[in-house]
């Protein structure tokens, strides 16, 4: 048997005002029992509707969250491989920077009648005798007791080194 809340609301509030009921006491307290019960089934309700709602507010936060996690993760994602292909592209740009500095410094500065140099390569060892292109990109100083000298030569890693070739 399903009781609706607006009839007992209605019917309690029949028993408290009528003038009939005004000398029955059971009457009256079970009417006043019921209006009481009736105000707590209604703030059990709305607690209930503000627990939903705070429910709903927090699974669209974490919802929102998880979506700003994920964005920033793919966003980080693409600067690492946006990265990578600098990285990619850097090793193999030096090289061609570095072949145009090698052509200007040889234009700027000939070798001597007599003369000629070739570059080193990877499998080239260094040698105190070859020489190196210095900062201003148009000397070359020799190798000299140096760091890097009986080691082999690194084209990506190192400035441009030459060496003399006997004619």
């Amino acid at each position: 048997m399903t009781i609706d809340k607006i009839q007992i609301k209605a019917l309690a509030e029949h028993v408290t005002t009528d003038r009939r009921f005004c000398a029955d006491e059971y009457h009256r307290e079970l009417a006043t029992g019921a209006q009481a019960l009736l105000e707590e089934v209604e703030r059990l309700g709305e607690a209930v509707r503000i627990e939903k709602a705070r429910g709903e507010l927090l699974n669209d936060a974490r919802t929102q969250a998880e979506e700003l996690q994920w964005a920033a993760e793919r966003k980080l994602a693409d600067r690492e491989a946006l990265l990578d292909l600098l990285k990619v592209k850097l090793a193999y740009t030096p090289q061609k920077h570095l072949v145009e500095m090698i052509d200007q410094a040889q234009a700027s500065s000939p070798p001597a009648a007599g003369q000629a140099y070739r570059l080193l390569t990877a499998v080239d060892v260094i040698d105190r005798a070859d020489e190196y292109l210095d900062d201003n990109a148009t000397t070359w100083l020799p190798a000299g007791p140096d760091l890097f000298v009986g080691r082999f030569y690194s084209p990506g890693a190192m400035v441009p080194i030459r060496r003399r070739v006997v004619q």
